[in-house]
C-alpha cells in the first residue's frame, strides 16, 4: 500500500476534490519503471485534469462525468525502485524525472522512454518542473516555430511557467533579472526513439536553437 492524492469529481478548488488516500502500490509492465517519488509539480494541464474545464477535455476522452484517472500528477522526479524485464538504461537507485500519469503519490509507474537521470546539479525540487512545461516550450519554439539564431520572439506571459513563457524565455537566449536562481536551460531531444530531458543552470551559456 502507498498514499496518492486522488480524485473522484471535478471542481475548481483542490481542497474540494484532492484527498489524502490509501490505494495499493502499483506494479510494471516489462517497459515500465516503478519510481519512488520525491517531488513532482502542477503545470496548466494538471490544473485542466482537475477541473475537467474546458469541457473539451471530458469530451476526448478524460472522463465526462468524473475524472477516469484518479490521480491528476503528471511530473516527478525520484529515485527507482524496481524496473520492468526489458529495462536495461535504469536500475534502482537512479536518480531520474520525467512525465507519467499519477505523479501524486509516493510511488508511480513511468514507461522507461519517460524517464532520464538527473543532472548532479539539480535538486529533484528543480528537476519535476521541467518534464511538462518545458517540453511544450521547446516544442513550440523550436520544433513547430522553427526559431533560428537571431530571429526575434514575442513572448507572452515571459515569466510564467504554469504555461511555459518563463522556459520560452531561455529558449530564446533571453535572462530576464527575476528569474536568476531558477532554472536557466532545459532541452529534450530524442536519440534512438528514447526521450532524455536534461537542463542546465545560469552558469552555462543560453541554449543555441539552430544547434
Amino acid at each position: 500500500m502507498m498514499q496518492a492524492i486522488v480524485q473522484s469529481q471535478y471542481g475548481p478548488a483542490p481542497e474540494d476534490v484532492l484527498r489524502l488516500a490509501e490505494v495499493a502500490r502499483p506494479t510494471i509492465g516489462d517497459d515500465e519503471i516503478l519510481v519512488r517519488v520525491h517531488a513532482s509539480s502542477v503545470d496548466r494541464g494538471t490544473w485542466h485534469l482537475m477541473t475537467g474545464l474546458p469541457y473539451l477535455i471530458r469530451a476526448i476522452g478524460f472522463g465526462l462525468r468524473r475524472p477516469k484517472a484518479p490521480n491528476p500528477g503528471r511530473s516527478l522526479s525520484g529515485t527507482v525502485d524496481s524496473v520492468g524485464g526489458n529495462v536495461t538504461e535504469f536500475g534502482p537507485g537512479d536518480e531520474v524525472y520525467g512525465s507519467c500519469d499519477g505523479s501524486f503519490a509516493e510511488y508511480a509507474v513511468v514507461p522507461a522512454g519517460q524517464l532520464a537521470r538527473m543532472p548532479a546539479n539539480v535538486s529533484f525540487e528543480e528537476a519535476a518542473t521541467v518534464p511538462i512545461s518545458a517540453v511544450a516550450a521547446l516544442q513550440a519554439v523550436r520544433d513547430n516555430g522553427r526559431v533560428q539564431t537571431g530571429q526575434k520572439v514575442l513572448i507572452i506571459g515571459a515569466l510564467f511557467a504554469v504555461i511555459f513563457g518563463f522556459f520560452a524565455v531561455v529558449f530564446t537566449g533571453e535572462y530576464p533579472e527575476t528569474a536568476r536562481g531558477f532554472l536557466v536551460n532545459a532541452y529534450r531531444y530524442a536519440l534512438r526513439g528514447e526521450a532524455y530531458v536534461g537542463l542546465l543552470t545560469d552558469r552555462y551559456p543560453p541554449f543555441t536553437l539552430a544547434a
